[in-house]
């Protein structure tokens, strides 16, 4: 059963966060939990957890996969991240 794991992760690695992906982050220093969806930057809506791909944000998250630790920087303050998870918005279930 363990090499089957090891097998399809090695086949379908884990997706990288992009446009309309769905993520969900821990900050490392609080250890918060937030949700958010990357978006173009004219659909930013930061308080609806709508963050713009071009953002601070955004740009720290934007190809990272579930597992991996980045940091975003808002003047000059450094936020650690780990993503807990990556979902494709061909994966969302939502309509």
């Amino acid at each position: 059963m363990e090499l089957r794991n090891l097998m399809e992760g090695l086949l379908h690695p884990h997706p990288r966060a992009a446009l309309h992906s769905r993520l969900e982050i821990l900050e490392l220093e609080s250890r918060e939990v937030t949700s958010l969806t990357l978006v173009r930057p004219e659909d930013s809506e930061p308080d609806n957890g709508l963050v713009s791909i071009l953002s601070p944000l955004g740009q720290a998250l934007t190809g990272r996969r579930r597992g991996q630790v980045t940091e975003a920087e808002f003047l000059g303050y450094r936020l650690p991240l780990a993503i807990l998870n990556v979902i494709p918005l061909d994966q969302d279930a939502t309509p």
